[in-house]
């Protein structure tokens, strides 16, 4: 291609970009049919470009003149509670006159966590009298494991949304303590 035909020089294309921003419920970075669209969302085309994405959660770069792009999500963009299924930068080959399509997916982030402690007045709630037990073992449905750390306290970062069962492992309790509370609950 002779410098200065379709405006780019010698071994460069020019293309497009598009895609869109998704909620991505089942974590797979595709978007399925029942996966909606985010709206209001920054992406970035190289560090001068900006688009942010219509109603449909839809994008698009035009007349990109490279050989390879990126495109970034601005993550300071992302509703807060939510966290990204896909790379926040993606990098792609140019093809000439053609658009390259990249999605982002977004999921909200859950967390279960929870506190173990001895019920000293025993009314069933959390007191400034009431100790804190460490090194309890609590389990979700799937197996995931969590301990409480010295105030009592255990996380199950990154649970999948949807309801769930946290049980206490028995043989994680200290001997001197029986729960008076079911070793197990189901929460959403």
């Amino acid at each position: 291609i002779p410098k200065g035909s379709l405006g780019g020089t010698s071994g460069e294309a020019i293309g497009a970009v598009e895609g869109s921003v998704f909620k991505d419920y089942n974590g797979d970075s595709l978007r399925q049919r029942d996966e909606p669209p985010v709206a209001g969302i920054k992406i970035w085309l190289g560090k001068d470009k900006t688009q942010v994405t219509d109603i449909f959660g839809y994008y698009r770069f035009s007349k990109i003149k490279a050989r390879k792009a990126y495109v970034t999500i601005d993550t300071i963009s992302i509703p807060s509670g939510y966290i990204l299924t896909s790379l926040a930068t993606q990098d792609i080959a140019v093809a000439q006159g053609q658009a390259i399509e990249i999605n982002f997916g977004i999921v909200s982030r859950s967390e279960i966590t929870g506190i173990v402690f001895e019920d000293v007045n025993l009314d069933k709630k959390l007191s400034n009298k009431d100790k804190p037990v460490k090194g309890v073992v609590l389990i979700l449905e799937d197996g995931t494991k969590a301990k409480t750390d010295d105030v009592g306290r255990y996380f199950f970062r990154k649970a999948a949304i949807g309801r769930h069962t946290v049980t206490l492992d028995m043989n994680s309790l200290p001997t001197k303590y029986l729960p008076i509370v079911p070793i197990f609950k189901d929460l959403e």
